[in-house]
């Protein structure tokens, strides 16, 4: 990246030419003489096939449509995301970013892959009703607050592999896994709510931590074409588990 006047010229994602934005006000953040990244005080809209990394946001960013791939490495967001019904046609990409405040993407419909792995929400996390049509992965993300999958739909693989959740309660009311998941080792302090979850392939918790009271009730194993399978195994247990109204065409391994 480079910056002169209020001009921040990017270069896009498997190209050589460059996306020019135009910005209002921003920052510069220097350490030892060099820029490190970019503090931006007003909302600012992306082009396709876009990379950021190490910039921080401070504004609202709201409904966006993007139709290439779009990275955005180790950057923070200070203001509220509000992403709500937005889509993506390329592939979405924030790894080791950080959310300081509610992050929203309810409705949001991502025809590539996602990736928020090793990303922090430090409040609010809201994926309800989402459409992820590539692979969705959040592995080690450290879910702060609420973490809200209720309704959304996983058409490929999701990888939630090492996650934390320490804040509020989780939410998987009536989500779809339609192909293989895994929460192996991951941490759930709070409740865990797998309310009416359908499981259509393999669903691995084996070596997950259940902290607090764990629901699988009205969960669905079932997959006509194929054999469903559910691990758990070397999985803990915390103070209340309720499995129940289990609809079942596969196995249980404990």
């Amino acid at each position: 990246m480079e910056c002169e006047t209020n001009v921040l010229r990017i270069s896009p994602v498997h190209s050589q030419t460059t996306v020019t934005l135009v910005l209002e006000n921003y920052t510069a953040i220097a350490q030892d003489h060099h820029v490190i990244g970019y503090m931006f005080d007003s909302a600012i809209s992306l082009g396709p096939g876009v990379e950021l990394a190490f910039c921080r946001f401070d504004d609202v960013m709201t409904d966006v449509r993007f139709d290439g791939d779009l990275m955005m490495t180790s950057c923070v967001f200070g203001g509220n995301v509000r992403m709500s019904h937005s889509t993506t046609y390329g592939n979405l990409s924030l790894d080791c970013s950080r959310f300081e405040n509610d992050a929203i993407f309810n409705g949001m419909v991502c025809d590539g892959t996602v990736s928020f792995d090793h990303c922090t929400f430090v409040k609010k996390a809201g994926f309800n009703s989402c459409d992820f049509k590539g692979k969705a992965s959040f592995r080690s993300v450290g879910f702060r607050g609420e973490a809200d999958f209720a309704d959304a739909t996983f058409f490929n693989k999701a990888l939630f592999d090492r996650v934390i959740i320490d804040g509020d309660d989780t939410k998987t009311d009536y989500t779809v896994f339609a192909d293989a998941v895994s929460f192996s080792a991951a941490r759930f302090d709070h409740f865990a709510n797998f309310y009416g979850t359908s499981f259509l392939k393999t669903a691995n918790f084996n070596g997950t931590i259940f902290n607090s009271k764990t629901f699988f009730e009205g969960v669905s194993l079932s997959n006509r074409a194929r054999y469903v399978r559910m691990s758990f195994k070397n999985t803990h247990f915390g103070i209340y588990t309720s499995i129940s109204d289990v609809s079942i065409e596969g196995e249980f391994i404990f």
